[in-house]
């Protein structure tokens, strides 16, 4: 990797954007993410993709209501394509004609490609928001991948934070716009809640400070020293990207991996075509992370155990488990585009490049 932009930290009581790249975010966790961000220090500023709640697709609510007027979760036409010509008009993007306009069809969705797309393109391009905070992940960010400006990403770098389905954007991110990101919780998750002190340090250390260095004891998988720079994303996301334009290369790279509720045998299947793909055999050592909610037994936990092995001796290099990142606390933010070392069971984590 060469040339990769590590975004300016953020100060206290900078505005930061609140965008939902992927699927909805109900009103009640809306306002849980907003305290959450405030009590970093940051003023949350709501997209619009926000605005579409994941109220609108509440199907036990629309039954129950009485007339045909009611029972109708539709955004009448007139309103939703006034919306999107705005937006066009706004921030200059034409969907082409596959794009998909229509909100309670795809109750997965937080709102149209457009909206989704323009929050992110509009969001970097505005000099008053200094850093993009992804509310959730679930479903969607792949679809945006021909509409956003990747030349607007690049040329005016900003923190990006999020994980899970938020991975595309990052691995794109860094791979069509030189940036770094950083793969972290997100604040519907609700920072507060938790009261994680390691957690919340760790983001703000990495949010707000120009250098941080951080050392973490994990689970040996295969012994090895190892370095390179951080490739940081949730293992079902890597494997969809395989043979699209976004694959990253991963050559000399320290690969860190995490998932949730996927079943072993569709982690067999993902960590398998990768390492035919020469994703692992190019890297230079794997830290695997969560797995939440994927092993239900400890026979399970002792399968994953050795797909993790099994992975890191084909590929020949280091592979360390254990580490506190993805869908659980406590929670390591991780600068995709940052470095690494690991020596021993202990991976160390920086910043700066």
């Amino acid at each position: 990797m060469k040339n990769i932009i590590i975004p300016p930290r953020l100060q206290e009581d900078d505005q930061v954007a609140v965008i939902a790249p992927s699927s909805p975010v109900k009103s009640s966790k809306l306002k849980k993410a907003a305290d959450s961000i405030t009590a970093l220090g940051l003023i949350p500023v709501i997209y619009p993709s926000c605005s579409y709640s994941d109220d609108l697709y509440d199907i036990d609510k629309i039954a129950e209501q009485k007339t045909a007027e009611e029972n109708s979760a539709e955004i009448p036409a007139d309103v939703e394509n006034e919306h999107i010509e705005q937006n066009e008009q706004l921030y200059r993007i034409k969907p082409p004609d596959h794009l998909y306009t229509g909100s309670p069809n795809r109750p997965y969705l937080s709102a149209p490609d457009i909206v989704r797309a323009n929050d992110i393109n509009n969001a970097f391009s505005d000099d008053n928001i200094k850093g993009i905070f992804c509310v959730r992940g679930g479903y969607g960010s792949l679809r945006l991948a021909e509409l956003i400006d990747y030349d607007i990403v690049h040329n005016n770098p900003k923190p990006f934070i999020g994980l899970s389905d938020i991975s595309f954007l990052q691995l794109a991110f860094l791979k069509k716009s030189s940036l770094a990101t950083f793969h972290a919780p997100m604040p519907s998750a609700s920072y507060i809640e938790h009261n994680d002190e390691f957690t919340m340090e760790s983001l703000k250390k990495s949010l707000l400070k120009d250098d941080y260095t951080t050392v973490i004891n994990c689970r040996t998988v295969r012994s090895k020293n190892a370095a390179g720079h951080i490739i940081a994303s949730n293992l079902t996301m890597l494997y969809t990207l395989l043979g699209t334009p976004f694959e990253p290369d991963t050559s000399g790279c320290i690969l860190f991996l995490e998932d949730i509720n996927e079943p072993l045998y569709k982690i067999d299947r993902m960590l398998t075509a990768l390492r035919l793909a020469g994703k692992f055999e190019a890297c230079s050592a794997i830290v695997f992370g969560y797995f939440t909610g994927c092993c239900k037994t400890p026979a399970d936990e002792l399968i994953l155990s050795s797909l993790m092995e099994e992975t890191a001796e084909a590929a020949d290099c280091a592979a360390l488990s254990g580490l506190p990142f993805g869908h659980d606390f406590p929670c390591i933010t991780l600068p995709t585009g940052g470095f690494a070392e690991i020596s021993g069971n202990t991976v160390k984590i920086t910043k700066q490049i």
